[in-house]
């Protein structure tokens, strides 16, 4: 068992899921130039932070990156 709480096998499932999930999550997002991206940002912030008016606390569970 490690410090974090996970077997050797447990924290290499737990890195293929978080690779696995990265690589599918960038997809769409790879075909966009960056004024469809600038766009995108634009209309999704204002709605991110009314979801979240305060910044996620770092470190945190969902590995969100410090504000």
């Amino acid at each position: 068992m490690r410090a974090d709480g996970l077997t050797d096998e447990g924290a290499r499932l737990r890195d293929h899921i978080e690779r696995r999930t990265d690589e599918l999550a960038a997809a769409p997002y790879a075909v966009a130039d960056a004024d469809e991206l600038a766009t995108l940002d634009g209309w999704l912030r204002p709605i991110a932070r009314g979801l979240v008016p305060a910044p996620v606390p770092h470190p945190n569970p969902v590995g969100a990156p410090a504000p």
